[in-house]
This record gives structure tokens, C-alpha cells and sequence, in this order.
């Protein structure tokens, strides 16, 4: 009898999570006006108010996650959650270009690759613009570049990897914490971030940022277990990596004390407390060299950071409603809040490993989503430790699939098709299209705006990613925005973005092997008479318009050839 309300019990719960996993993103539907995410709000993504579609496939999806659950879990547990991550970020990588910040990231990319590594080097803040960016990841991607050649599939593949290495140290770490269980189901709910997945096809930090920080706290954690000098050396030169990603992972590198506390307690002190010095000295060597020759770059922008990005910290934020509920399943959110009340009760102090930091955004009120992207592997444990104190096995995994598959609908079929939407297609299209042209060369010609958000000058090296012919600047406005106007704004750097010597030709003179690119941001616009005059040398023109009518800038682009 007690064996039958046991199994009672358990399908009662299994069915009460299917019928949340359903309900749940309908109301987030119905309150969708409340989601303020700077990119993929609900209220942009499902505006159409035909939705039937959509609540089919969250049905399947749930139907799936408890045929999924039935199964035992899977003896390669990493190659599992690395095949299954990489595929799922593989089905993104049509996603256009949509964040700006790619400009300088492939600048910078390309300058490596064209002159290479020492000499990336010696003008990287110098030459090289490099705004408020650490080296590293521009450094990575030209490298890739040098060896794979210049395509945006180069880097849609690293950075594929990079999210895929970050869900399976994921696993690794909850798995060196707690059990290897844990560390699985934080894996998979790695999987359920929605936002995350379509951060991953972009060419900017983020992604491998969560790498690298994840990494590092992981070959720490490994080092100071005795696991001989390697794993010391590792752990020094992760740490050091960390710290030239990006400069918000300064901040996430105080929880390498949190670390060293807890492991203190729980370990013999002696050898602990030596391990960590050597990989402190070591870490310190490596940005003591880094700092010493690249002292003055980094003091202009850590001034900047504190003039202009610290107070815009403030009015470029999201709402956590809008992250922990609408571009996070609200189930990881759930758990990884009763997590907490759970860990209090068990006095583990593990659990402090993984909820410092974002304890610690969330007490300094740092609200961008894309500065608290790198936290979400701590988020998916937290949530993994909070789903782990369900009775049941096949109910913790019918929450778990269920967060995953549901997530994925969104992700997929409501984020994606959003984003490609975007008139940030328009650039993706005519590289395409660029590239179908027997021609050598194109000259791109922004036009002058009358509101302007932001400098059209951008998209020289935005396009220059989607196509392989050469691309050359025409410069059509000669008057210096007033920086007044622009000093406060989120896209500020796009009027400081000073077009690289490799755009610039030695002669406006157009020829047969050649094509005219004029982007603006406003429909029929009159060409100024230069460009009129160049623009009337080609027999035939195509027009790139999507636009969704929901962003103030919009990036057009006619062909002329």
C-alpha cells in the first residue's frame, strides 16, 4: 500500500510540473509587456497575437521532457552534454549579427590577421581602437581567422565550442562539489536560458568570457585538491586569462577568495594555503608583465569605465523580472531561490562557492543581462542543488527536461525567427549577395542621418564579415558629430570608431570588377550628389529593407553593380 501512494505521489507531481511547464510561459505570455530586455523582449518576440503554433509546441515539448525523464542517465556524461549543446548552438548560426559591439571585435580580429600576433600586440589601444575591450578573445578570433580564414562560420564555431566547454564544465564543476548527478542536471539547465542561445552565434566576448571564468574556478578548485604542479601552473595561467577577457570579470575574480575560504575549512590548511600562494604570485607575474606594457591603454580606459560605462550601468539595465523569468525559465529561478533557503538549513558551505557572485550582482544592482551572462553556469547550480531535493529521481527529471525542451521552443521558435527579422539582416543578405557578384571589390557609402542613434560607420566591418570581396570606404559626411549629444548614449563608441588604414582606398575611381554599398537608415533617402554621381555608373541595383518598425535605427542597404 505504501509502495502504491508512493508512485501516487510521484505521478501526482510529475503531472502538477507538466501542467507549470505549461501554464507558466502562457502567463509570461500574457504579461509579456512587462519583460524590458534590451533585444529580445516577449513583448517584440510575440507580438502576434496568434499563438496557438507556440502552445503546441510547448505541449510536444513537455511531452517529450517525460519520455525523456523515463530513461537512466547517461554513462559519457560529458560528450553527452557537449554533442547535445554544440547541436542546439548549431541550429542559431543563422542568426544575423544583431549587437553592434561586433564592429570592433572583428577590427580588431582582422588587424591580427593581416599583420599578426606581435604586432596586434604593439598597437592593440594604440593603432588598434580598442575602446573598453581586453585583448584576449579579439586575439583568439584572429587567430582563428590566420588559420581557418576570415568567415563569420570560423567564429560561430569557436564560439559554438566555447558555450558547449562551458555546459560541460559545468557539469565538472558541480560534479567536483557535490556528485556527478548535480553536475549533470547544471549542465542541461545550462540549456535552458533562452537569451543565452542567442548569444551564442555573435562574434563578441560574452560567451567565451563565461568560459574562461568557469575554467578558472574549476582548475582552482582542481589545484587545490593536490593534483600536482600542472594543475598549478593551469590554474595560474586561467586566472590571468580571466583578467584580459574582459574588465567585469575583475570583479568575478573575487571569488577565487570565496574558493580558498571554504576549501580551508574543508581541507588541510597547510597545503591549501600554499597552493594558493604559488597561483597567486604566478597569476600576479603574468598581469604585472601585461600591465607594464600596456599600463597607459588600460589606465584611458579604466578611466572611461568609470566616467561613462559605471554611470550607464544605471540607465542601460533590464529589469530582473525581465532575466530571471522572461530570457531565464522561471524554474531555474525558482530553485535556485529555494536553493538557498536549503543550503542555510544544510550549513553547506559549498553552496557559497556558487551563489557568491550572484548574490553579489544582485546586492551591487547590476542589472544588463549581458554582464550577468557569465554567472549562468553558478545560476543552472543553484537551481541543479535546489532540484536535487525532490524526492523523487524521475520527477527532478521531468523538471529538468521540462525547463530544457520549453526553453529551447522559445529560443528557437520565437527569439530566432525574431532575429532575423531585424534589419541587421539586411548586412547578412548583402554579403550573401555581394559574394554571388563577379567583382573583386565594393565600396561602402554611409549616409548622412538626420536623428541618428548610431554611426553607420559600423557597418563597413559588419558587412566585411559576411562577405569575402574586399571592402573599401567612401567617406560622405564630413561634419564631427556634436559628442555632446552622444556622450551618455549606450553606443557611444560607434562615432569614436575610426575606420582602419585596410578600409580606406587610394582612389574613389570606380571600375568594372567593382560594386557601390550605400547603407542608410531611413527608406528612399537622397544620395548626396558624390555618391549620385558614383552610383550612376552601374546598370542595375538591389535593395536589403527588413526591418520589424520596432527599433529606432534601421540598416538599409542598396547594391549598386
Amino acid at each position: 500500500m505504501k509502495q502504491e501512494n508512493t508512485q501516487g505521489n510521484k505521478a501526482e507531481y510529475a503531472l502538477i510540473v507538466s501542467l507549470l511547464a505549461l501554464i507558466i510561459p502562457i502567463i509570461l505570455l500574457i504579461a509579456r509587456s512587462h519583460d524590458d530586455n534590451r533585444l529580445t523582449s516577449w513583448q517584440w518576440v510575440f507580438a502576434n497575437p496568434d499563438h496557438v503554433q507556440f502552445i503546441g509546441l510547448l505541449f510536444i515539448a513537455v511531452l517529450f521532457a517525460n519520455i525523456f525523464a523515463r530513461f537512466s542517465l547517461y554513462e559519457n556524461k560529458p560528450l553527452v552534454l557537449f554533442s547535445i549543446s554544440f547541436l542546439l548552438a548549431s541550429l542559431f548560426w543563422q542568426e544575423p549579427e544583431v549587437i553592434v559591439d561586433v564592429s570592433r571585435y572583428f577590427s580588431q580580429a582582422k588587424f591580427f590577421k593581416l599583420f599578426g600576433a606581435p604586432h596586434f600586440s604593439a598597437e592593440w589601444g594604440r593603432e588598434i581602437f580598442s575602446w573598453t575591450d581586453m585583448p584576449l578573445i579579439p586575439f583568439l578570433y584572429g587567430t582563428f581567422f590566420k588559420l581557418f580564414g576570415e568567415k563569420r562560420i570560423v567564429i560561430q564555431i569557436v564560439n559554438s565550442i566555447f558555450f558547449s566547454g562551458t555546459v560541460v564544465l559545468t557539469y565538472s564543476f558541480g560534479k567536483t562539489l557535490w556528485d556527478e548527478e548535480l553536475g549533470f542536471f547544471a549542465g542541461l539547465l545550462l540549456l535552458a536560458f533562452p537569451y543565452l542561445f542567442t548569444q551564442v552565434p555573435l562574434m563578441l566576448t560574452d560567451v567565451p568570457t563565461m568560459f574562461f571564468l568557469m575554467l578558472a574556478c574549476y582548475l582552482y578548485c582542481k589545484a587545490l585538491r593536490g593534483n600536482g604542479p600542472l594543475w598549478i601552473l593551469l590554474s595560474s595561467l586561467s586566472l590571468f586569462l580571466v583578467f584580459v577577457t574582459k574588465y567585469s570579470t575583475w570583479l568575478f575574480l573575487t571569488l577565487i577568495p570565496i574558493i580558498f575560504f571554504v576549501y580551508s575549512i574543508r581541507y588541510p590548511l597547510k597545503p591549501v594555503f600554499i597552493r594558493t600562494t604559488v597561483i597567486a604570485a604566478l597569476s600576479l607575474t603574468f598581469i604585472t608583465i601585461f600591465l607594464f606594457f600596456n599600463y597607459e591603454t588600460v589606465s584611458q580606459q579604466m578611466a572611461l569605465l568609470l566616467n561613462y560605462q559605471k554611470p550607464g550601468l544605471k540607465r542601460w539595465g533590464e529589469s530582473y523580472i525581465s532575466t530571471f523569468l522572461f530570457q531565464i525559465h522561471p524554474f531555474i529561478t525558482f530553485a535556485a531561490v529555494a536553493s538557498l533557503f536549503m543550503a542555510i538549513i544544510k550549513k553547506d558551505l559549498r553552496y557559497i562557492i556558487i551563489s557568491f557572485l550572484v548574490l553579489l550582482l544582485i546586492f551591487m544592482q547590476i542589472k544588463r543581462i549581458r554582464y550577468t551572462l557569465p554567472l549562468f553556469p553558478f545560476v543552472a547550480l543553484m537551481a541543479a542543488y535546489g532540484i536535487k531535493a525532490i524526492k523523487w529521481k524521475e520527477v527532478q527529471k521531468i523538471v529538468v527536461f521540462c525547463a530544457v525542451n520549453t526553453s529551447i521552443v522559445i529560443a528557437l521558435f520565437g527569439f530566432l525567427p525574431f532575429l532575423q527579422g531585424m534589419s541587421a539582416t539586411n548586412l547578412k543578405d548583402a554579403g550573401v549577395f555581394l559574394d554571388s557578384l563577379n567583382i573583386t571589390h565594393a565600396y561602402l557609402a554611409p549616409l548622412p542621418q538626420h536623428n541618428p542613434v548610431l554611426s553607420l560607420n559600423t557597418s563597413l566591418p559588419i558587412l566585411d564579415l559576411y562577405t569575402k570581396r574586399e571592402l573599401l570606404y567612401i567617406k560622405t559626411e564630413d561634419e564631427t558629430p556634436n559628442f555632446a549629444k552622444y556622450e551618455k548614449s549606450s553606443l557611444r563608441f560607434t562615432w569614436e570608431y575610426p575606420i582602419p588604414e585596410f578600409y580606406i582606398p587610394s582612389t574613389d575611381a570606380v571600375n568594372d570588377s567593382s560594386a557601390l554599398v550605400v547603407v542608410s537608415s531611413e527608406e528612399n533617402q537622397a544620395l548626396p550628389a558624390r555618391i549620385f554621381a558614383l552610383a550612376s555608373q552601374y546598370k542595375h541595383l538591389k535593395v536589403f529593407d527588413r526591418n520589424t518598425g520596432i527599433f529606432r535605427h534601421k540598416t538599409l542597404v542598396t547594391i549598386y553593380y
